[in-house]
């Protein structure tokens, strides 16, 4: 079995090599380009327009130019002026081939404007302010409407051409030609423009043709073309097929063997395949022995083929492709350690964006629970009296070194990449056109996403439809992203964002003098969490309401600033066991905490001796419930924890066991959750409160209605 694997896995490898079955990676468009590289890029495609404008096809046509004219998108400008400069070299009055040129360009623009307009999020009045609204996206219109303005701007040379050569019948069939050929040739330079889709392997594989497409139109041009008494046809010829054979596989680089030796004879046809296939069999070696073989096996085939008195017009163009082809490759070598160098600079400046918002929360946390340290000094010494206080904090630092410790691993789960939803975020963002130098996405429950180097920098609009996107593809809300302009990139960052939201309202009442239950409604926004608490301190009067009162703002100084549920209420009981010890007669409370994530809508009901609460969804009425003691009583906390899913206008409702009694059932509250169709919390907690003391409650009385809103 495992011989068979391994089989299988060399003739993958095999059939990749020589192109069958590989696909070009998604996203090859490099959106990004560096002021210097773009200079370089559109003098390279400014020079392709120029040979392909002086290009010469059967019936003497000139299609081509005006066809990657219309396939320009980035590199417009220098496309039209390589392409006039080429008016100068082609029969046909220079005047003329301008006029079609800026009239292709008119179309285009007009095409723009007033048929693949960009989408709009608001009306736009003018002329100019449509111009600026589509700036930096003028030529980007529709392949098939690209495809058609080169059928209709060859269309108007050779009705030129028609008229002033007299209505030949070789001019007609020039122009059908001409017209059949400038589509499908702008259709092959659109996908090496970058503005076809990568996505699935069929375009990629259309691309990797046009690669092949381009190499012969531009054989075509060098056909007869001579330098020093060298044909430069074929020293092209041999450069595209050993840098297409190198980088696309063997099937193309035979491809381009065999389209650019048919553009020079039938003979050549041959020479250049065997030179694709000889390359192709010593790449693996070197590329320069690579070369000088397929120079002598090239050179001696076409002796063979031609006859001994074409040695110097074989060998001589062999030999200077050899020659450009080695500098080409010397030069991409450094080029390839350039870029790398660039793309580990930029992943250092995306890790370091990473690791500066890391640092943040970080720093951020800490100092926030230091300041809650203070605080809960001043709370301990509240337990005992003086020296017994003194010891119960003291004793205590153990817990707080715990809090630090889970507090930072916390964090360090929160930025710590997940690969999986990385890789999405990077493809959706090339599926919408756009490149990064780095993607990092981190986080489960709340996504941080981090992008660097990304570009084109979108508009408020593109950023609203980015922000959906993403959202969608992680499956979250998502703030709204933050750019940070970065030369002609920028880095972007967003985040979570509560879909969820919680109105809360309370209401108190004393049996006897001062009430011994605190409640507590507070939020750690940094987390995304709202939080009730309800603690009713054993005993009564004032020494009961400072137990409560103690343990409430314990639990909201720590939760409060994204100290976990279960480690604040161990830390709580195990100051309430230290007061217990130091001679305190009662020093323990219920705890009834209520806990809404925001972000995902999910409620968890933590009890410690505590009363039933009740969720009123519609005409339904649920009941969380749990038989456990009061916190401080044993040395390990006895409590219970319940996970809710809240939805859209569900109702909560805490209370002490004032309302409740000390009875499993609070019958009437049921009753009235069942009857009404009050829905303010506010008043619902007023009514509750009332209710109680009208039934005769013998306890003090605490409610809180909390509503649960789900953000659209």
């Amino acid at each position: 079995m495992e011989n068979r694997s391994e089989t299988t896995e060399n003739k993958k490898g095999f059939f990749e090599k020589i192109g069958f079955g590989r696909s070009v990676p998604q996203g090859e468009r490099e959106l990004h380009i560096p002021e210097g590289e773009r200079w370089i890029r559109g003098i390279g495609w400014a020079v392709a327009a120029f040979l392909l404008g002086i290009c010469r096809l059967p019936f003497s046509v000139f299609p081509l130019g005006m066809a990657f004219l219309c396939a320009s998108d980035r590199f417009v400008g220098f496309s039209a002026v390589g392409l006039a400069l080429s008016s100068f070299f082609i029969p046909m009055p220079w005047g003329v081939y301008l006029g079609a040129i800026f009239l292709t360009l008119g179309m285009r623009i007009l095409t723009r404007l007033f048929v693949d307009i960009p989408v709009r999020t608001r009306e736009i009045v003018g002329l100019r302010e449509m111009l600026e609204h589509i700036h930096g996206r003028l030529f980007c219109e529709s392949l098939y409407l690209r495809m058609t303005c080169s059928c209709v701007a060859v269309f108007l040379l050779s009705l030129y051409a028609i008229v002033t050569g007299g209505f030949r019948y070789y001019d007609l069939f020039g122009a059908f030609f001409a017209m059949l050929v400038a589509p499908l040739a702008t259709f092959f330079y659109c996908s090496l423009s970058g503005d076809m889709p990568v996505g699935s392997v069929w375009l990629s594989r259309i691309r990797r043709v046009a690669k092949a497409v381009l190499a012969f139109s531009l054989c075509l041009a060098f056909r007869d073309v001579v330098l020093a008494a060298i044909p430069l046809g074929m020293a092209a010829a041999f450069v595209a097929t050993l840098i297409l054979c190198r980088r696309e596989g063997l099937l193309i680089g035979l491809l381009t063997g065999a389209l650019c030796g048919v553009s020079l004879g039938l003979f050549h046809l041959v020479i250049f395949s065997v030179v694709a296939l000889t390359a192709f069999c010593l790449f693996e070696i070197s590329p320069y022995l690579s070369a000088g073989v397929s120079f002598l096996v090239g050179g001696v085939t076409g002796v063979l083929l031609l006859g001994k008195d074409s040695l110097l017009a074989i060998f001589l163009p062999l030999a200077l492709g050899a020659t450009l082809y080695c500098g080409f490759e010397k030069i991409m070598a450094r080029r390839s350690l350039f870029v790398g160098v660039r793309k580990k600079v930029g992943n250092a400046e995306g890790e370091l964006m990473r690791l500066e918002k890391q640092y943040t929360a970080t720093k951020e946390a800490h100092l926030a629970l230091c300041r809650s340290f203070a605080t809960l000094s001043e709370r301990a010494l509240s337990l005992g009296d003086g020296q017994e206080g003194a010891n119960a904090f003291s004793e205590s630092y153990a817990f707080f070194s715990k809090v630090f410790s889970e507090r930072l691993e916390h964090l360090e789960l929160q930025y710590r990449e997940d690969s999986g939803k990385t890789v999405a975020v990077r493809d959706k963002l090339r599926e919408l056109g756009f490149a990064a130098r780095e993607v990092s996405v981190c986080g489960e429950r709340s996504v941080k996403i981090f992008v660097s180097g990304l570009s084109p920098i979108p508009e408020h609009k593109k950023l609203l439809y980015l922000q959906k996107q993403l959202g969608r593809t992680l499956d979250a809300s998502l703030t709204f992203p933050v750019l940070s302009p970065s030369g002609d990139a920028c880095h972007l960052y967003a985040e979570s964002a509560p879909c969820f939201d919680a109105r809360m309202g309370a209401a108190q009442a004393s049996c006897e003098g001062v009430s011994g239950d605190t409640v507590s409604v507070f939020e750690d926004v940094a987390g995304g969490y709202s939080y009730a608490l309800i603690s009713d301190g054993m005993g009564t009067g004032k020494e009961a309401a400072r137990i409560s009162g103690v343990s409430a703002d314990f639990l909201r100084l720590l939760l409060s600033v994204g100290v976990e549920r279960e480690s604040a209420l161990r830390m709580l009981n195990g100051f309430l066991s230290l007061g217990r010890s130091s001679g305190e007669s009662e020093c323990s409370t219920t705890v009834d905490l209520m806990c809404l994530d925001r972000i995902s809508g999910r409620a968890s009901f933590l009890k410690s001796g505590a009363s039933p609460t009740y969720v009123k969804r519609g005409t339904n009425i649920f009941k969380m419930a749990g038989a456990t003691l009061p916190v401080g009583i044993l040395s390990l906390v006895d409590a219970k924890q319940i996970e809710f899913e809240t939805r859209d206008g569900d109702l909560i409702v805490q209370s002490s066991d004032g309302v409740t009694e000390g009875e499993s059932e609070c019958l009437w509250l049921l009753e009235y959750l069942n009857a009404t169709d009050e829905t303010d919390p506010e008043r619902m907690a007023e009514y509750i409160k009332d209710a109680a003391l009208a039934h005769g409650g013998r306890d003090d009385v605490s409610v809180i209605v909390t509503k649960i809103r789900q953000k659209i």
